[in-house]
């Protein structure tokens, strides 16, 4: 506003000054959804695991367990040779709907 002594009023924002602010804002807010999602999904990815492992305890070491669903999970044990007679046994612990590997648990044995 132009005032009749012919100054200008400085008060207030330019438009250029709130589109860098929104800009700022804008970016920050869309790394911080970003950082949030990636969390969430290893939150649902550790719980996988952590109900593969159940299932692993009751089905390999007849450790019973209260929540484990034997229809979600399978598993694949794979033997090996390795040095000085010692066999590796990795046991696999699969998703059965989507094939997809959750934990491998290696033991070593004579």
């Amino acid at each position: 506003m132009i005032y009749q002594s012919g100054k200008i009023d400085q008060e207030g924002f330019t438009l250029l000054e709130i589109l860098v602010a929104i800009t700022i804002f804008a970016v920050a807010f869309t790394i911080l959804v970003k950082i949030q999602t990636d969390n969430i999904s290893k939150v649902e990815e550790n719980f996988k695991k952590i109900n593969a492992l159940k299932f692993f305890k009751e089905e390999v070491y007849t450790i019973p367990e209260r929540e484990t669903s034997k229809e979600d999970f399978g598993y694949r044990v794979e033997k090996k040779k390795i040095q000085f007679g010692i066999n590796e046994i990795i046991y696999r612990i699969t998703d059965r709907k989507t094939g997809e590997k959750i934990l491998e648990i290696k033991t070593y044995e004579r």
